[in-house]
């Protein structure tokens, strides 16, 4: 994440920055998910298992021997 937020500011020219916020600062995973769909937080990094609550569709990717090989499983994505 600290890669992730020295790069923004150099790739976007200056337009976009981030705040990281570790170590559950802000909650858990339902807490950050809550504060995403509320409009509270920008984004959040969690599991799928937890999404896939939400949208039943994502749980296709929790399933990884269904799949052939990775490409297979990115296209499915």
């Amino acid at each position: 994440m600290e890669q992730f937020k020295a790069r923004l500011p150099e790739v976007s020219k200056g337009a976009l920055t981030v705040d990281v916020f570790p170590a559950m600062q802000l909650g858990g995973a339902k807490e950050n998910i809550d504060q995403v769909r509320s409009g509270v937080l920008e984004m959040t990094w969690v599991g799928a298992s937890y999404l896939s609550r939400i949208v039943p569709e994502l749980e296709a990717v929790s399933l990884p021997f269904v799949y052939a090989n990775r490409e297979e499983a990115f296209k499915v994505v």
